[in-house]
């Protein structure tokens, strides 16, 4: 994986190929915090292309006790993006995950794709979707290893998750 380095803060690229396995284990690695924004979850199909290890990465950060929280951004426009947002928000409750649906208000939604482990950030165009890992899309995001961005990114996750409580299903 090729890196950037700039004094204490680290950047790679991370493609399609290992997104689910470097998001599972930025999971795995938490101790204190594991927030993700994300467009579209479609974990209906977690089995397959890395979506269960997140799924199971997920649960086992939030019985360990980590503070692991998603936002599930969906659309108003297309409703087969709302209904794997039902159902992303239904599996991430039954295990264990505190979950909020941004679209559940009648504001404007998300389409921010990140994830933030302590003082990593994972945060470009991938979706949590079969297709996203498969490479029959190109995705591409940056893993970046500095606290500043991280602390960035958890105060816009703070932002939509107290939006998402407006009249959310808590």
């Amino acid at each position: 994986m090729p890196q950037i380095v700039t004094g204490p803060n680290r950047a790679a690229l991370v493609a399609d190929g290992i997104y689910s396995t470097a998001a599972a284990e930025m999971i795995e690695r938490a101790r204190q915090r594991c927030l993700a924004s994300i467009f579209i979850a479609d974990l209906l199909e977690q089995t397959q292309r890395g979506l269960g290890d997140i799924v199971d990465a997920l649960a086992n950060a939030s019985w360990r006790g980590v503070d692991t929280r998603v936002i599930l951004g969906g659309s108003r426009e297309n409703f087969q993006i709302a209904a794997t947002a039902v159902d992303a928000e239904a599996i991430l409750r039954s295990e264990g995950v505190a979950v909020r649906w941004l679209l559940a208000t009648p504001q404007r939604g998300s389409h921010a794709k990140f994830l933030v482990c302590d003082e990593l950030s994972l945060l470009g165009s991938h979706n949590w979707s079969p297709g996203s890992f498969s490479g029959a899309q190109v995705q591409d995001s940056v893993l970046i290893d500095s606290a500043g961005m991280a602390g960035i990114l958890q105060e816009k996750f703070e932002e939509q998750w107290r939006r998402a409580d407006r009249g959310n299903r808590v």
